[in-house]
Formats: C-alpha cells, structure tokens, sequence
C-alpha cells in the first residue's frame, strides 16, 4: 500500500495543553436584556458581516482570549451556522463609524474558522478559539464575525445586544449575492462573554496546537502544506523541524509564517516534524 505517515512532536506531550476549560470569565452587556437582533450573525440572507469593538476599560487587563460566546436571545435550534470565520485585532479606535471592510481582512487576525453552535433555545452559543489571541490591553478590541455564503434560513437565531448611544461599537451589513464590505454603523452592540487566562509575558511562549496533518496520519498527499496555530504566550516565529529520522533536521528558522509546504513526499514513508515557537524570552522547548 502506498502511504505517508507524519508524526507531530508537540515538545510536550501532555493532553491538557488542548484543554477547554479555563474558567476566567469575562461579560460584556447585560444577557438579562430582551433587545435582541441578527448580529454579530444573520441567517436571513445568505452572507453577513458584522465588526464590534470593545473597550480596553470593559475587558479590565491583559489576557490570553481563549473562547468567545455569543448570547442567543431566540430562535429555532435546527437550522445550521457552518460558514464562519471570527477576526480580532487591537487598535486605538474609540468608535466604529461606516467603512469598508474587505477581504482578507488586512491587520486581523483570524482566530477561528468553522461552524458556529446553535444549540440553546436561548443561552450563550460559545466557540473555543484555533488560534486564542493575546490581547496585551494597548487597545480596543475588534471581534470581526464574517459569515459565508450558506443558503438564508426564517428559522433564523436573535441574538441580545445593548445600545451603545451615543457611540457607534458596531457596524455590520447583510446580503444575498456576495460578502458584505459596506458596513453601516449602529448602536446595536451584542453582548459578548470571553472565556480567559492571565497573558503570560517574560517568558517563552506555549507549545504549538492544532497540527494539520494530524499526529500519525496516514495517506497524506505527497504535496502537503503542514499548518499549526499559537498555543498561545505570544510566539514572535517558529523554528519547523522536518525528515524522516527522528528527532528530525531544522528545516526553518524563526519563520513567522503558521505553514510550512514540505515539497513532494515519497511514497511508503514515515516523516516526522515538530514545531518548536520563538519569542523574545526564548523557545517553548526552553520551559518544555
């Protein structure tokens, strides 16, 4: 049989840095109101984008965001939200009046891609970040929510927001032919919950998470592109290990890129790689 195999060395080997709980919760808004509307998501039209800001007063310090969770208001449980991708950044902005906001997001970073729960007759929807962000406090924070095509549903969830009058923390739009850019500003901001843990500075950063492709797998393309994400203790660049002996050779160093194209592959061959995330402290196999 023809196959490659591709071993990850995450340079520690421990199930808890994938955990999902961290317990440091953080709300923004009031879930007990009952203004509610299709924002940061609308399933009644095929596309929506919608781009919020929070401020460096409401999220209080420093902190690694490892989760963000929306409160749904209302809606149907059956119909699906699988076409989203969430951006965050930090900036100096105090509003958010209309602008264009355009693919690919220049100065975003995207931080999750993937479907999006709709579980909860009413409740906080929450998805765990790819890629948690650092948000180091000499900002505001943005949460850009970019809905992709998926066919318009009336079963359509509300989710509850506040009025921010009068400053405009919002801006959004809607649209049935392609991805909205045009966005118009409202009060409507939705209420937000991040789940976090202390930003860590002065120190290496967190192993990589996320490998694709994934520890052990098998019939891999022979040209394949490797990827990973921050596991978080803001990595500056990355160290790629890659071969077929293991520990395999450096390949790459201090590149700032999260992929690695590997070139082609042969056939009937175990390779290994490991990636090893750099900051200005040192690597995470200093502390690993």
């Amino acid at each position: 049989m023809k196959k490659n195999i591709l071993l990850f060395s995450f340079l520690v080997i421990l199930l808890g840095i994938f955990s999902t709980t961290w317990g440091n919760l953080i709300t923004i808004g009031d879930s007990n109101a009952t203004t509610n509307d299709q924002i940061p998501i609308n399933r009644w039209y095929n596309y929506s984008t919608y781009e919020m800001l929070y401020t460096a007063s409401e999220i209080g310090a420093p902190y690694t965001i490892n989760k963000v969770a929306f409160y749904k208001y209302s809606g149907s449980t059956t119909v699906t939200i699988s076409s989203i991708s969430i951006y965050m950044k930090i900036s100096s902005a105090e509003s958010l009046p209309s602008a264009t906001v355009s693919s690919p997001y220049t100065g975003y970073s995207l931080v999750y891609s993937g479907s999006f729960p709709n579980t909860l007759s009413s409740g906080w929807e929450e998805v765990t970040l790819s890629s948690p962000f650092e948000y180091d406090a000499s900002g505001n924070l943005h949460i850009l929510v970019v809905k992709g095509y998926e066919s318009y549903s009336s079963s359509r969830p509300y989710y509850t927001y506040n009025s921010t009058l009068p400053t405009y923390l919002c801006r959004g739009n809607y649209s049935d032919g392609s991805q909205p850019s045009s966005l118009t500003q409202t009060y409507n901001r939705p209420i937000v919950r991040f789940d976090v843990s202390p930003l860590v500075s002065n120190q290496p950063p967190n192993p990589a998470i996320n490998p694709s492709p994934a520890d052990a797998a098998t019939n891999v393309q022979k040209n394949v592109t490797l990827s990973w994400s921050s596991g978080g203790g803001a990595p500056t660049a990355y160290d790629v290990y890659f071969g077929t002996s293991s520990p395999p050779p450096l390949v790459s160093s201090l590149q700032t890129e999260t992929t690695y194209n590997t070139g082609t592959l042969s056939y009937s061959t175990t390779y290994y790689w490991k990636v090893d995330p750099h900051n200005d402290y040192g690597y995470a196999s200093d502390i690993a």
